[in-house]
């Protein structure tokens, strides 16, 4: 990875910033939560005892009255007594049915408002039986029967639909009672009645028989509150406006009150939980807030089936006597929780009803979220801030980096080193520091370079003379007596001496060689015929190696001749360097493989051999001067002596590491470049050459 990715990856660390942030601002939510469950625990607990001797709470039933209530709601609407339910779609019903005659099914909804109750009632009946007027009986057909408190019973009955009276029995006689407002329809389900009766009429109870009769007249349903007329008659239950009137003393914006009884039936309520969404800061925020940040809660408990009913847990333990806390999901948003405490109200000991106090979390969230939008404000702009920074230095540092890399890298893959064109770098940091040793490094280099250059001819001069006078000496040992056991060493300080005499003279002839490089003239030569006459020439020189060539087409399939620039005999003694080279590496019966190929610029030759590959090194080092891989090759074995070549024995063999600098010095010369490789397969060696092409076409 690149230094300028892994310093991002690095600045990605920014991101536990923001992240700390949050976590602080969930703690602070945390000890918000816990702050407001206790404020609203010490308030509800507050408003209930204020309740303890409330007279209103004295007469709600108990928890163990067999009785079951009918509740009504209060209103603020008008309803109109039609027999219809245009009036009724946002009360829920409760429903009325008889397991043994169950298709007849009754709904029930029940509404105060002013000093009236109303009644719907919608009766679904497969076969309705209207009044008999002939029948002996008063009471037949399907009818209703009301139960009040003061003990008087209604029947309401008729003979067709439309308005429906209603009788008051007194003994054996009906009395029609003009109090009672009611309606018949019928509708493809059955039939409904709505009614409305005076509260002052009621008297705090009411209960209602709803009577089937079949063709034969026998009663097959009987729906409602009251199993038969001599039960007593339950309670009418509603909210009470005393009650009412005294909570809502406590009323408080986004404080939502209610009193239930011991049958968990709401008898007083108060205040709203408020509009669903905050008015602080912009939604955005608020949304990422509380959609990551923010902690679920379990879900609002579903309401009950039976209308003015509060079956919450909370509720539940309270009539146990145990004060409740608990956290729900606002079922109308999935980003708001509601804190839901009950508390119970105790009156000379006994519980007479039940405090539930509801409360969202929207004021405090309010708090956390102008908290975190600044937070996100101003850590967006630290971290743009910052990234900016970051990214500036990064460009900066990388930039200085890479431009000590490049000036590098052509120091290294040049044989010239221009230390002038090296930067200069006065920074005292760490790369400044590198920059100024790089400098320094290249300059010992080139000094030392130069002193290797200069070195053969400096031994060709300073050594002349004292070999003359060695071998001088030793001539004129060899006039004078010697015993037979020196000549021994006689001879090999005349050995010594000529290759001595050898070595001095090659290093004159690489110095002739690179002066007469550069003063070599050019002229288009075609390569692959060159290449292919010294193929053949090799094959006759070494029968003992086999000596393969491919890529060279015959002459009279070549469309057009390629040519090169060059003077035909560096290129034939680079061939020829090339060639003693893979000579004496190649072992016996081993193949030397010259491949030849043409591009439409430059033409690449790979010269391959078989044998030892080259030792890792010195593989980058093997065109240098004075550079041998026989001596790292026998070195490597554990043995000093060289490998045998074409030298006639009884002439000592010298290698110098001149061949293959004489070869870079020719291809470079040639504007080409060269290269040694191992072969994949490490059987051998592989030297590639690209010299440029010249494209003329000629005819043959």
């Amino acid at each position: 990875m690149k230094l300028s990715h892994q310093l991002m990856a690095v600045s990605l660390l920014m991101l536990g910033i923001p992240w700390a942030g949050c976590q602080y601002l969930r703690e602070l939510e945390s000890a918000l939560r816990q702050g407001q469950e206790q404020a609203l625990l010490a308030s509800t607990r507050a408003i209930a005892a204020s309740f303890a001797n409330d007279q209103a709470l004295a007469s709600l039933p108990s928890a163990n009255d067999p009785l079951a209530p009918l509740y009504a709601e209060i209103v603020d609407w008008p309803l109109i007594v039609d027999g219809y339910d245009n009036d009724w779609q946002s009360l829920p019903p409760r429903r009325f049915t008889d397991p043994q005659t169950y298709p007849v099914r009754l709904r029930l909804r029940a509404a105060i408002r002013g000093s009236d109750l109303y009644l719907y009632f919608h009766v679904f009946d497969d076969s309705v039986h209207y009044q008999n007027r002939a029948h002996p009986v008063f009471e037949n057909g399907d009818r209703l029967v009301l139960h009040t408190g003061d003990g008087e019973r209604y029947v309401l009955l008729s003979g067709a639909p439309g308005k429906l009276p209603a009788y008051r029995r007194e003994k054996q006689q009906y009395r029609l009672e003009q109090a009672i407002e009611a309606q018949w329809q019928d509708n493809n389900q059955g039939y409904s009645i709505e009614l409305s009766i005076p509260l002052n009429k009621v008297h705090g109870q009411l209960g209602f028989t709803l009577l089937d009769e079949d063709d034969s007249g026998t009663i097959r349903a009987r729906l409602g509150n009251m199993g038969t007329y001599e039960q007593a008659t339950p309670p009418l239950l509603y909210r009470s406006r005393s009650l009412h009137q005294s909570l809502d003393v406590f009323h408080a914006s986004g404080l939502r009150l209610r009193i239930v009884n011991p049958q968990q039936w709401l008898v007083a309520a108060t205040g709203s939980l408020g509009s669903v969404e905050s008015d602080y800061g912009n939604w955005f925020p608020r949304w990422i807030y509380r959609s990551i940040v923010q902690e679920p809660h379990a879900a609002y408990p579903p309401l009950s089936p039976i209308p003015g009913q509060e079956n919450q847990p909370v509720v539940r333990n309270a009539l146990e006597g145990k004060t409740d806390i608990h956290w729900y999901q606002d079922p109308d948003n999935e980003q708001r929780s509601i804190l839901s405490v009950a508390t119970p109200i105790i009156q000379q000991g006994n519980i007479k009803a039940v405090l539930l106090a509801e409360e969202s979390n929207e004021r405090f969230l309010g708090l956390t979220d102008q908290a975190f939008q600044r937070l996100l404000l101003f850590g967006l702009i630290a971290f743009i801030l910052t990234g900016l920074g970051l990214i500036t230095y990064i460009a900066w540092l990388s930039g200085r980096i890479r431009r000590l890399s490049q000036a590098t890298a052509p120091m290294i893959e040049s044989q010239e080193l221009s230390v002038d064109a090296f930067p200069k770098s006065r920074a005292q940091d760490e790369i400044g520091d590198l920059t100024r040793n790089f400098r320094q490094l290249f300059t010992r280099i080139r000094h030392y370079n130069d002193y290797l250059q200069t070195l053969s001819r400096k031994l060709t001069h300073e050594l002349r003379t004292p070999l003359a006078v060695v071998r001088t000496s030793l001539d004129n040992l060899e006039d004078e007596q010697v015993a037979e056991s020196s000549r021994v060493y006689l001879q090999r300080a005349r050995d010594g001496a000529s290759r001595l005499s050898q070595l001095l003279t090659a290093l004159s002839e690489a110095t002739r060689m690179e002066e007469a490089i550069q003063q070599a003239d050019q002229e288009p030569i075609n390569m692959a015929a060159l290449l292919d006459e010294l193929v053949t020439v090799y094959r006759q020189l070494h029968p003992e190696k086999r000596i393969e060539v491919s890529g060279i087409l015959p002459m009279h399939l070549v469309p057009t001749r390629k040519t090169i620039a060059a003077a035909p005999e560096l290129i034939a003694q680079m061939f020829d360097k090339l060639f003693a080279n893979a000579v004496d590496f190649t072992p016996e019966g081993g193949e030397i493989h010259f491949h030849y190929h043409e591009h439409s610029r430059h033409v690449l030759i790979d010269v391959s051999n078989e044998g030892e590959c080259l030792p890792a090194n010195i593989r980058h080092q093997i065109f240098d001067q004075l550079i041998s891989s026989r001596d790292h090759q026998h070195r490597a074995k554990g043995n000093d002596t060289q490998i045998p070549t074409s030298h006639p024995p009884d002439t000592p063999s010298v290698h110098l590491g001149l061949g293959l600098y004489i070869v870079r010095l020719i291809v470079e010369f040639h504007q080409g470049h060269i290269r040694a490789e191992n072969l994949p397969d490490k059987s051998g060696v592989v030297f590639s050459l690209n010299l440029p092409l010249i494209n003329r076409k000629s005819s043959e």
